[in-house]
């Protein structure tokens, strides 16, 4: 288990491939997105913070 933020990068396709549908980190109602309201990623590097799940989906 990490309890520190932890940096990753996709490792395929680009960032406007990907979609974040799920990120709990953030405040809600931003955490959850629902069809039609991913966030399209803006670069391949991220930052999955401390306690936190991240999903992401491609295209």
């Amino acid at each position: 288990m990490v309890w520190q933020d932890l940096a990753f990068s996709v490792q395929q396709d680009n960032p406007e491939d990907w979609l974040r549908v799920i990120d709990t980190a953030r405040q809600s109602p931003h955490d959850i997105m629902g069809p039609d309201q991913e966030v399209v990623l803006q670069c391949l590097d991220d930052t999955l913070r401390a306690r936190s799940v991240v999903v992401l989906i491609s295209r």
